[in-house]
């Protein structure tokens, strides 16, 4: 992560000077601890522990398959609720139509909702930018209508949004260019639980994941996926936030 870290340091240097942020372009080899993927009934696939794992060790590390920057969907010029995952999937297919298509396109296929399983629909109240992200996909090649479709529900299903250092005070004035929305292969596939006992944080676009607390052999990994400060809320305002 160090590289990483220096990368992150030079964009917030020189992002001061340009009105347009730079796109982190940090990565990092694939990094997964003690953990597997095990498909539950009623929870789905998850991770769950292979062996038992001290707290404070990273578990995963994990640069995206797609992201997309704050600003970049800012630029779309929407009053759309879900802009972010808008601007998400026009990066996908940006990335879908690039050299490594052929590749990402299988990766994408592991991720919910399978093929066949309908999932909840991916819906924009603008109509503008819907058929900018449909016309998007359909530049893809041999893209048929139900994949671009099923992948438009892969983004709604399985984004995680990327802050990098969002707890310092600097926070506003050095780091808040760096948030965003991104897809991940692996990360996408940690569940949520109100009580988590793995947290994440990121580097640029880099997400790492670490335990909090003794994890022990055959229990799953999660995390949460709504602010520490409504954890102790009670369970009907926390519903709301997921």
């Amino acid at each position: 992560l160090a590289k990483a870290h220096a990368e992150v340091e030079k964009l917030c240097r020189v992002s001061k000077h340009r009105q347009e942020p730079p796109r982190p372009h940090c990565s990092c080899p694939l990094r997964i601890g003690a953990m597997e993927i095990v498909d539950r009934p009623g929870r789905g696939r998850g991770w769950i522990a292979t062996a038992d794992i001290p707290a404070g060790r990273t578990v995963l590390c994990e640069s995206p398959l797609a992201f997309a920057m704050d600003w970049e969907a800012d630029a779309l010029e929407s009053e759309a609720l879900n802009v972010d995952s808008a601007s998400l999937i026009l990066a996908l297919a940006e990335q879908l139509r690039g050299k490594r298509g052929a590749q990402l396109i299988k990766q994408l296929q592991t991720l919910s909702p399978l093929a066949g399983d309908p999932g909840k629909e991916w819906t924009c109240d603008d109509p503008e930018l819907a058929t900018q992200v449909e016309q998007s996909l359909k530049r893809v090649p041999r893209l048929s209508p139900g994949e671009r479709a099923r992948l438009k529900r892969v983004v709604r299903a399985n984004s995680l949004g990327i802050y990098t250092s969002s707890e310092q005070l600097c926070y506003p004035d050095q780091f808040v260019h760096l948030s965003g929305v991104a897809l991940y292969l692996n990360a996408s596939l940690f569940n949520h639980d109100c009580r988590p006992n793995a947290t994440r944080f990121n580097v640029g676009a880099i997400a790492v994941f670490r335990t909090n607390r003794l994890v022990r052999k055959g229990e799953e990994l999660c995390i949460s996926y709504i602010e520490s400060d409504i954890l102790c809320e009670p369970a009907s305002l926390r519903n709301l936030e997921l």
